[in-house]
């Protein structure tokens, strides 16, 4: 049977009228009352008791029944039972009990919007997250979730209408302020729910690289440098040079000696990794300044502008290669919590001598990256290897050698891997992930689907 939050409390079952008892502050934002369910109190009366709090005044409040105490008040019963406790004014126990008690149920609990709600509440009250865990018997990972959900009102907002899930909503909370992040990532959340976490990784790099970007530009301005950017008009120096036409020789212009020119400028590009510098290229704006080191014919073919479909095909490759470089991240930290759990897939070991027994399945070369998706510290030096020692206890064998495989495909993958995906082992890897639960992207779709 259930038990009734604090029990050992009760001092007695009183029968009282429902309305006459005040309702206390709930959790729960709304009450239905379903005709079935009055229906029922009035035929058999309320049959489970409510739990009410006797005040300092004598009076009594509803702690937990709410909705019982409302359908008696629609049925016009005389009393409902009620356990009766003395508590003193203490608002985190009134949400504590609320909430306990509500998640014992098996029908009607609360929804996660509330729940984080309640949760918000216990924490204005001062209660820290281990706190609030231990004593509603949630996890401290659940608690700080909704902690960080409930000071975004666009998650809190979204959470409410049911559109999102408590990991859904936490992502988009980590946009609040963004309305266009938040509007992009409620309609993947709506349409495509499995690629939000993609779309929220490829907002982050974005906003990364936007931020390398400015800086080297601020810092380049500072020093009275000119700068451009890949949509402005310029010429590398690696295809010039200021050798007359009829010369054999034609090096390219020497980037120092070039600093005098008034075309000078750096070319600002974004790094592929966003924990790199950003990418400085020394070019010229000035178009007829120098001399192009092919002759014109190919300067003209070369420099010429491009058809719309080629400009498509360009918007393309960006955009994967962009798309490919926030999918790893995501798929990395999936492969390390997938190796995080103690029991690997009954097909892991043969998916793993699959890939040592490969062409390209060396798997040494990813020893670096298998320590860090087993989050395992890599010795320094050359030769530095912990995992032959973890791999003596017989419980993490398989994770290692595992982790090797997974580290080994994961190396000798990159942004090349979408343009040809046509690797038997490389395909067979991002189907293989996603038969253990991994959410494909959709630039590593391309891969997966793959011809054999």
């Amino acid at each position: 049977m259930t038990q009734t939050p604090s029990a050992a409390a009760v001092s007695q079952v009183e029968h009282i009228d429902p309305a006459s008892i005040r309702i206390e502050d709930n959790i729960r934002e709304a009450v239905t009352l379903e005709e079935g369910f009055i229906a029922s109190i009035r035929e058999h009366g309320v049959i489970q008791p409510v739990l009410a709090i006797r005040n300092d005044d004598g009076t009594l409040s509803v702690r937990d029944g709410q909705r019982r105490t409302l359908g008696a008040r629609a049925a016009e019963v005389a009393t409902i039972p009620a356990y009766v406790v003395d508590a003193g004014d203490d608002r985190a126990l009134r949400i504590i009990q609320q909430i306990i008690a509500n998640d014992q149920r098996a029908c009607a609990p609360i929804s996660e919007a509330e729940r984080v709600a309640a949760f918000h509440q216990l924490a204005l009250e001062g209660l820290s997250v281990a706190a609030i865990a231990k004593r509603t018997g949630h996890t401290k990972e659940r608690v700080k979730a909704s902690v960080t959900i409930a000071a975004s009102k666009s998650a809190t907002d979204a959470l409410a209408t049911g559109a999102l899930t408590l990991d859904a909503a936490l992502i988009l909370a980590e946009f609040e302020g963004d309305e266009d992040a938040t509007a992009y990532l409620l309609s993947v959340a709506t349409d495509r729910p499995s690629q939000l976490p993609h779309a929220a990784q490829r907002i982050r790099d974005e906003r990364a690289q936007a931020a390398i970007l400015a800086e080297a530009i601020a810092t380049l301005t500072e020093q009275g440098t000119p700068t451009v950017t890949e949509g402005d008009e310029y010429q590398r120096l690696t295809s010039l040079t200021d050798a007359d036409a009829d010369n054999d020789e034609r090096p390219e212009i020497d980037a120092e000696a070039h600093a005098t020119c008034e075309g000078h400028a750096i070319l600002v590009k974004a790094p592929w990794r966003t924990d790199d510098a950003a990418i400085l290229t020394p070019v010229c704006t000035l178009p007829n300044a120098h001399h192009s080191r092919y002759g014109s014919s190919v300067t003209q073919q070369q420099g010429g502008p491009m058809t719309e479909e080629q400009k498509a095909e360009r918007r393309e490759v960006i955009a994967n290669n962009k798309a490919w470089d926030s999918a790893e991240v995501v798929r990395r930290e999936w492969l390390a919590t997938f190796l995080s759990r103690k029991t690997l897939p009954k097909d892991a070991a043969q998916f793993a001598v699959r890939v040592a027994a490969s062409s390209g399945g060396d798997l040494d070369k990813g020893r670096s990256l298998a320590h860090a998706l087993l989050g395992v510290d890599l010795p320094s030096g050359y030769f530095g290897n912990a995992l032959p020692e973890i791999a003596q206890t017989a419980s993490r064998t398989g994770h290692v050698l595992l982790s090797l495989a997974l580290a080994a495909v994961e190396q000798g993958a990159g942004r090349h891997t979408w343009r040809n995906p046509h690797d038997g082992l490389t395909r067979d890897y991002f189907k293989q992930i996603a038969a253990w639960g991994y959410t494909l992207s959709e630039v590593e779709e391309l891969v997966a689907a793959t011809d054999e």
